[in-house]
């Protein structure tokens, strides 16, 4: 399995921040996450996360990590999403 990741947008909203995806790995669409208060940075919300998409089963097997320039952010994978999916660290 490898590892996808979603590009994400940060966009300000009144209360709150949103985390845009603007294609989908999964479906090619457009789909929005939610980004946390705007008192908090939205990049700690920059993690796994389960794809919006209508037809794709939700699973630790169909998820993607939001980035915004191809990393992880510091964060690392845990590794018990490595164990559920069959990966080693």
């Amino acid at each position: 399995m490898t590892l996808l990741y979603a590009y994400a947008v940060v966009k300000r909203g009144r209360e709150c921040w949103s985390l845009v995806i603007p294609k989908c790995p999964f479906c090619h669409k457009r789909h929005t996450h939610g980004g946390g208060l705007l008192s908090r940075d939205p990049k700690s919300y920059f993690s796994s996360r389960s794809p919006h998409c209508a037809n794709v089963e939700k699973s630790f097997l169909n998820m993607y990590w939001l980035t915004d320039d191809g990393t992880l952010h510091g964060q690392a994978v845990p590794e018990s999403l490595y164990s559920k999916i069959g990966m080693q660290p």
